[in-house]
């Protein structure tokens, strides 16, 4: 049935596309004259209470339908780590997980209770080190999380369980760093993290291993070898990956 949905709001929507059968004022449209906190809108999502957040990339927006609640770094209400934000998402039980430029933030939505999980560092280094991009619950209430230098895996109170660095404080004058992007729970115990480079990663939660692995090599994951820009989750073990290195939609279960 989740299929056929898809499949129906597809053809609906490239049907009124090609008909433009949509007037204009069958939209509200909201700005930040309207009480966004910016313009540039990053991510959408809505949590178990039925709020819609909205991240920007000057601020965190909480809409109730009517009008808009807004978060800023430094806030009283909640303490962003940094007020430009890349991903949202709903870890379930009234938790939001914030990636920001500058470390990840695990969010109540009910209470307004806020963690915020930082790879510790005070050079210039930590702009690119807490450079979030995708989070992921793990068994025994550890969290997965993706950076532009790496993969980590935090325990609930804040400490380091796991790391692995692809890039270095010495990489940032001589390469592009660009590493860590979606991570995909395949198991329990198996994630595969997609990268911005030529490779992509396999971690083992049992055996609390990191396998970098080069797109070239012959491997088990063939939907991965594409670079993908974006990641739907539609269901449980089901997602959609818009891979623009082949410019194709692929469906993976």
């Amino acid at each position: 049935m989740k299929k056929i949905t898809l499949l129906f709001c597809i053809f609906y929507l490239y049907f009124l596309h090609a008909n433009c059968q949509l007037s204009i004022t069958d939209f509200t449209k909201f700005t930040f004259k309207k009480g966004l906190t910016d313009n540039i809108i990053t991510d959408i999502v809505q949590d178990d209470l039925g709020y819609i957040w909205i991240g920007t990339e000057q601020g965190l927006n909480r809409f109730d339908g009517k009008e808009f609640k807004t978060f800023y770094r430094n806030d009283k209400t909640i303490n962003l780590p940094n007020s430009h934000i890349f991903h949202l998402k709903n870890l379930g039980n009234n938790e939001l997980a914030v990636l920001t430029r500058q470390g990840l933030q695990i969010l109540n939505t009910k209470t307004f209770a806020a963690k915020n999980y930082l790879l510790p560092d005070t050079s210039f280094f930590t702009q690119y080190l807490n450079s979030t991009w995708d989070a992921c619950l793990l068994p025994n209430n550890k969290i997965a999380l993706s950076t532009v230098t790496g993969f980590y895996i935090f325990n609930r109170e804040g400490s380091i369980y796991f790391r692995y660095d692809r890039y270095f404080a010495k990489d940032a004058r001589k390469k592009i760093i660009r590493y860590g992007r979606s991570i995909f729970k395949l198991s329990n115990s198996e994630y595969i993290l997609h990268t911005d480079d030529d490779s992509y990663g396999v971690y083992n939660f049992n055996a609390n291993t990191f396998l970098h692995i080069h797109r070239s090599t012959k491997n088990p994951y063939p939907m991965f070898q594409g670079r993908v820009i974006s990641k739907n989750e539609i269901g449980d073990a089901e997602f959609l990956l818009l891979q623009y290195t082949t410019d194709t939609i692929v469906y993976y279960q």
